[in-house]
């Protein structure tokens, strides 16, 4: 069964997904992340953080941050390799999104990579728009940024 609980960016079991996404996208990037996203993703102002647990073991993360007064940002999604494609990260996703909505935010933006197809994909299937760059993104080529109304 798959379970949430919420914490905040100082929770050793967030920081530990973080680093495997961190590896991860090294990996995919084919080398370090770009220091202007490095500090984007600092996790200083996220407000929220939920993890999800299936069967007692952790699955994945994401976390929630203040972006203008009516929009939240989405960072740090990540979800194990075992547990893709199999709907967790969509319904992890939905949580947020639904978290962000009771805290009455209006829209959601998020950043991803061109380069990471499968996470476009679910973000697109969950009602994203791509948008212009915005903040410490806009200089960067690669980067993908979307948007989508909670209402």
């Amino acid at each position: 069964m798959l379970e949430y609980f919420y914490t905040d960016k100082d929770n050793i079991i967030f920081v530990n997904l973080c680093c495997q996404l961190n590896c991860e996208l090294n990996e995919i990037l084919s080398g370090p992340i770009n220091p202007i996203v490095t500090r984007a993703n600092m996790t200083d102002d996220f407000s929220d953080v939920i993890i999800a647990v299936e069967n007692d073991v952790v699955i994945g993360c994401i976390a929630l941050r203040p972006f203008s007064p009516d929009t939240a940002e989405i960072k740090r999604m990540y979800i194990i390799p075992s547990k893709r494609a199999s709907g967790m990260g969509k319904a992890l996703l939905e949580k947020c999104l639904s978290l962000a909505k009771e805290k009455g935010y209006r829209y959601a933006v998020l950043e991803s990579n061109e380069k990471l197809p499968n996470a476009k994909n679910l973000y697109l299937k969950a009602g994203f728009t791509k948008m212009r760059s915005y903040g410490p993104y806009a200089a960067l080529e690669e980067t993908l940024c979307m948007i989508k109304s909670l209402y």
